[in-house]
């Protein structure tokens, strides 16, 4: 009987692993291009507070693949980012778009984590500025 258990429960962690590793979602490999940057640092300056600060980053694609934007973060929530569209085809530009919320005075320096289908990503674009009363 202790045989028959031991079976069973090394059949079900063979099923198991099985479904864990081998039915997960395909992914569909982008091929890589290249990418400049227009401006990787802007510095927005003097800002009054509470009214909306903006900085917008020119992506240009300069590879023969388009140029896909995987995932951007901000590595604060008083940061919000957007971008109208996340692929560029060789020679186009993605514009990011991003706007601090300038509740408070004070310097501030937030950092925006771009990943896209290029060899040197991700890309470190940073908002820099002063908020004063």
């Amino acid at each position: 009987m202790k045989k028959l258990i031991g079976f069973v429960f090394i059949g079900l962690c063979l099923v198991m692993g099985y479904l864990f590793f081998f039915q997960g979602e395909e992914t569909v490999e982008i091929p890589l291009t290249s990418v400049e940057v227009e401006k990787r640092v802007i510095n927005i300056g003097n800002n009054p507070m509470n009214q909306p600060s903006f900085a917008y980053f020119n992506l240009l694609n300069t590879g023969s693949n388009e140029l896909v934007i995987k995932d951007i973060t901000s590595d604060c929530h008083c940061t919000a980012i957007t971008s109208t569209i996340n692929k560029a085809s060789p020679g186009e530009s993605l514009l990011i778009k991003a706007e601090y919320d300038n509740n408070s005075t004070g310097f501030f320096n937030q950092a925006i984590t771009v990943h896209l289908n290029t060899l040197s990503s991700p890309e470190l674009l940073i908002i820099r500025g002063r908020i004063i009363e």
